[in-house]
């Protein structure tokens, strides 16, 4: 009788683990305002008797952070369906046979604009077998992330010249160059000196700017249709 009694319970303790450790994760990413910003939908340890045969996704997140433009394929090849309502993407797929998936399942591709975006897994997501049994998923959600800022605009520092008309380059640094999507097409600049030591005579090197001073304050205004790599700019 204890050998039966043992014998179930070691039965029970494998059907929990294996139950359990099929999990669905969204990957934590810094965001890129270079092109597309890829986060990793990873699905690990969907084998066997837990192949996949459908998935329905609901990922919650902030379409003024990120803009979704799509869905790449990983070790799922085909077939996959996504669309946005208000801000929840909506994913669907199905297959057959069932598939074995171990790793990368898909990647959600967005237009990052600055700050940060939780992704989260909403209710209403399911994953299943070939026969539609739900398959057990731990769920864990991930986010985009405001990336460290190191891009500079530098005011240089010259001796002045009494009397002549002085030169104060300014030097940009570290601001993105490809692809296209990233460069520069508009600049809002306001800088302040001092009206008693300096007179403000204009702009060389920006091209259809647009430049006043009043009361010590130089406003500049610029913008293009076609965009700058601001780093090579001769300002």
């Amino acid at each position: 009788m204890k050998k039966i009694i043992l014998y179930i319970t070691i039965l029970l303790l494998s059907f929990i683990k294996v139950a359990s450790s099929q999990v669905a994760s969204i990957q934590t990413v810094d965001g890129s305002f270079a092109g597309t910003t890829q986060v990793n939908v990873n699905l690990s340890d969907f084998t066997s008797a837990n192949s996949i045969g459908a998935i329905t996704m609901k990922i919650g997140f902030d379409p003024n952070v990120a803009s979704f433009v799509g869905i790449s394929n990983d070790l799922i090849t085909s077939g996959i369906n996504a669309n946005v309502v208000g801000n929840e993407i909506i994913i669907a797929w199905s297959n057959v046979p069932a598939v074995s998936l171990n790793g990368t399942g898909f990647k959600l591709n967005f237009i990052y604009t600055g700050g940060n975006c939780n992704l989260s897994f909403n209710e209403g997501c399911e994953i299943a077998d070939a026969s539609g049994t739900i398959i057990q998923t731990t769920y864990l959600d991930g986010a985009i992330h405001q990336p460290s800022i190191n891009t500079a605009a530098t005011i240089s520092n010259q001796q002045g010249d009494y009397n002549v008309v002085n030169e104060l380059p300014i030097a940009f640094t570290n601001f993105p160059t490809s692809p296209s999507l990233s460069l520069v097409g508009s600049i809002s600049f306001h800088f302040s000196y001092d009206i008693n030591k300096l007179k403000f005579l204009g702009i060389d090197g920006l091209s259809g700017a647009t430049v006043n001073a009043s009361n010590g304050i130089i406003n500049l205004a610029w913008s293009n249709a076609t965009p700058i790599n601001l780093n090579s700019l001769n300002f």
